[in-house]
């Protein structure tokens, strides 16, 4: 937390930095991370995984490569949100957000119709393939549906109901 801290009082989570800063933020943190962490699991590996290498020497590698790794992944999201190139994407994953509870119970929903006794049931039945596919519909329907619907409407359903009651009154529902 005080590292996040840290890169939001510095103007790196805010955006505030050039491309290039970025792109070397990327390349040496990312990078070094990667080789650190894959480094540690071969060092696990060749220790067979025993308790007294991998509970402390061996957790080493992972914890501080992961740390560089993580900065490494700030710099690529930066990078995109700044690229534009994911303009439709970013306005999708914003109108989800703006509906985080009623994606939330949804989602919710879905899932336990699919893998609970009320629903069908699929619990422990399906691959870790079959979950993911479900996983990815339930997303790309999200991303799809929640900027279509806030595109008439103010607020997702739950929201405005949440809003109304914490407001005491009806707010306005529609755009």
């Amino acid at each position: 937390m005080l590292i996040g801290m840290a890169l939001f009082k510095w103007g790196i989570l805010s955006l505030q930095k050039s491309k290039k800063f970025y792109s070397n933020m990327l390349t040496f943190c990312l990078i070094p991370g990667l080789i650190v962490v894959g480094w540690g699991i071969k060092s696990n590996l060749d220790a067979g995984f025993s308790l007294e290498y991998s509970f402390f020497p061996g957790f080493q590698y992972n914890y501080w490569g992961s740390i560089l790794v993580s900065f490494g992944y700030i710099a690529l999201t930066i990078l995109l949100i700044k690229s534009r190139y994911l303009k439709v994407l970013i306005k999708s994953l914003q109108a989800v957000g703006r509906m985080a509870f009623t994606n939330y119970i949804l989602q919710t929903v879905i899932c336990t119709t699919l893998f609970y006794g009320h629903g069908l049931g699929f619990f422990g039945k399906m691959e870790r393939v079959e979950q993911l596919l479900v996983v990815t519909c339930i997303w790309i329907f999200q991303l799809t549906f929640s900027p279509l619907w806030l595109n008439r409407f103010r607020y997702g359903p739950l929201e405005w109901l949440w809003r109304s009651l914490t407001y005491r009154r009806v707010v306005p529902f529609k755009n």
